[in-house]
C-alpha cells in the first residue's frame, strides 16, 4: 500500500511541473491547453516506465529469514533465480518438473543447502499439495515470503488449425496450474503478508500470428494477477507480474516448436492447409523460427534482475518490462492505435516470408498491400494503389 501511494504522489507532483512548464509557453486556446493536458500525461507516463523503473530499489531488512517457492526450476529463468537467491542466502524452495531431472541435479551441485529441490508438476493436484505440505514442514520458522508462479510451456499453431488437446494443454499449464499453485500457497502467505510474482509475456500484450494458444494462456495470467492484486490487498499480499521480451530458454526449444505446429496443420481440413499455402506454409513457418532465434535476447539475467526486484525490493513495483528494449516496446504499444499495431506486424511477418511462401494471392493480403511478380528480379514487391 505504501509504494501505491508513494507512486501516485511522485506521479502527480510530476504532472503538475510538466503541465505547469507548458503552460508557460501556451496561449489561452482552449482546445491548445486540452492537448497540452495530454501531453502532460504521456510525458510523465514515459517518464514513469522508462526511467523511475531503472532506478536502484532498497532491500528489505532480514532476508536470509525468509523462504520463497519457485515454480519451473528446471531451466531458464526459474533456475537462474534459485540461483541468485541461493546467493542472497534466502531458502529456495525450487519446484522442478523433473526433480531427478539434469536441471535439478545441477542444482544440487552448484547451491547451497538452503536450496531444496521439490517435485511438482503444476497440473496435477495431489504434487501440488504435496509441495505445500514439504514446506511447511521444512521452514524451520522461517517465513514463506514469496511465491514466483514461472513454469510454463510454448506452443505454436495459428488459431484456426491449433488442436484442442493442445490448447488444453497449454492452458492447463499455464493459467489453471497458475491459479492451483497460487489457490494452495495463499494461506501461507497471507500469514507472512508475502509477494506472489506471475512470469507473464510480451504475449499479453503483443500477439504474432501462430501464437494463438501462448498468448490466450499470457493473457489470461495477467489479467488473472490483476484481479488477484486488488484482491488480496486487504491481507497486505502484494502482486506482481514480469512481462519480458523473447528470450533465449529452453522453452523456445526449436525441433519441438514444430512439430506440434506440423501436428496441428496436418490434422487440419485439407481446404484449410490449401487457403495457408501447403507445405510452403510450414517451410515459411521454419524460416521465421530460424530468424527469431537469432533475435531472441541472450541475457536472461534482464528477467531474473525483476524478478529479484519484486521479491526482495522494499517497494516492489505492480509490473515489470525487463529491459530498456521491453520497456519501451510497452509504453509503444500502449499509446498506439490497435489498427496500426496489427498493420505493421502483419507486414513484418509477410516481408519475412515474403521470398518463401506465395503471398502473392490476393485473398490472403489486403487489397492495399498485394504482391505481384517483379519479372526482373523474380521477387515479389508491394504493389500500392
Amino acid at each position: 500500500m505504501i509504494q501505491h501511494i508513494r507512486f501516485m504522489f511522485i506521479s502527480f507532483v510530476l504532472f503538475g511541473f510538466i503541465y505547469f512548464l507548458l503552460r508557460l509557453f501556451s496561449s489561452s486556446d482552449y482546445i491548445l491547453k486540452t492537448a497540452l493536458f495530454v501531453l502532460a500525461i504521456h510525458i510523465v507516463d514515459f517518464f514513469i516506465n522508462i526511467v523511475w523503473t531503472s532506478l536502484p530499489s532498497q532491500i528489505i531488512p532480514d532476508v536470509t529469514d525468509k523462504a520463497v517457492f519457485i515454480t519451473g526450476c528446471d531451466t531458464g529463468f526459474g533456475n537462474k533465480l534459485a540461483r541468485q537467491l541461493d546467493r542472497k542466502g534466502i531458502t529456495v524452495y525450487a519446484g522442478c518438473l523433473f526433480s531427478e531431472g539434469e536441471g535439478a541435479s545441477q542444482l544440487r551441485k552448484d547451491c547451497s543447502k538452503n536450496v531444496h529441490i521439490v517435485q511438482i508438476d503444476v497440473t496435477k493436484h495431489d504434487q501440488v499439495s504435496a509441495a505445500v505440505k514439504y514446506v511447511i514442514n521444512s521452514l524451520n520458522g522461517k517465513t514463506l515470503h514469496a511465491l514466483v508462479n514461472n513454469a510454463g510451456i510454448f506452443s505454436a499453431a495459428e488459431g484456426e488449425f491449433i488442436e484442442m488437446e493442445e490448447l488444453k494443454r497449454v492452458l492447463e499449464v499455464n493459467t489453471i496450474g497458475v491459479a492451483r499453485v497460487t489457490q494452495s500457497f495463499l494461506p501461507l502467505l497471507r500469514k507472512s503478508k508475502g509477494r506472489l510474482v506471475f512470469t507473464a509475456s510480451i504475449a499479453s500484450f503483443i500477439n504474432l500470428p501462430g501464437n494463438a494458444a501462448y498468448a490466450m494462456s499470457k493473457h489470461a495470467v495477467l489479467a488473472y494477477a490483476t484481479t488477484i492484486r486488488r484482491e488480496l490487498m486487504r491481507w497486505s499480499v502484494s502482486v506482481h507480474t514480469i512481462e519480458p521480451l523473447t528470450y533465449d530458454t529452453e522453452m523456445k526449444n526449436k525441433p519441438i516448436v514444430l512439430s506440434r505446429l506440423d501436428s496441428g496443420f496436418t490434422h487440419a481440413p485439407e481446404e484449410t492447409r490449401e487457403q495457408y499455402g501447403g507445405d510452403e506454409y510450414v517451410k515459411g513457418y521454419t524460416a521465421l523460427c530460424d530468424i527469431f532465434d537469432r533475435l531472441y535476447f541472450k541475457r536472461i539475467e534482464d528477467v531474473t534482475d525483476c524478478m529479484m526486484d519484486a521479491i526482495i525490493a522494499k517497494y516492489p513495483k505492480s509490473r515489470y518490462h525487463p529491459g530498456v528494449a521491453g520497456r519501451i516496446h510497452f509504453w509503444l504499444t500502449r499509446y498506439t492505435f490497435q489498427e496500426i499495431n496489427d498493420m505493421f506486424i502483419y507486414l513484418f511477418i509477410h516481408f519475412i516470408l515474403g521470398n518463401i511462401h506465395d503471398y502473392k494471392k490476393s485473398d490472403q493480403v489486403p487489397g492495399e498491400f498485394r504482391m505481384r511478380e517483379n519479372t526482373k528480379l523474380g521477387k515479389p514487391e508491394r504493389q500500392y494503389p
